[in-house]
């Protein structure tokens, strides 16, 4: 564990797909940026962290159901 990790609260993410849905939402709201990083209080970032989390989360579910739900009408289709 580096330095920062023991001084900064983190989230660990299990899934490999989740990991980089969240990373790349980070990024596109500015998260992976040391200058906004640098400006924002540690609620502010946790805040954020917490939005984007929830996002991804949201995301990463509606994808898994879509893929369900498209899976569901292949097998329909392949019963015809």
């Amino acid at each position: 564990m580096s330095g920062i990790a023991r001084t900064n609260p983190a989230i660990a993410l299990q899934e490999n797909m989740m990991h980089k849905t969240i990373s790349k939402l980070q990024a596109k709201y500015g998260l992976h940026n040391p200058n906004i990083l640098k400006a924002q209080t540690a609620i502010q970032n946790i805040n954020r962290n917490t939005a984007i989390i929830r996002r991804g989360i949201y995301e990463d579910l509606v994808k898994k159901e879509v893929g369900n739900l498209l899976m569901l009408k292949i097998l329909q289709i392949k019963k015809l």
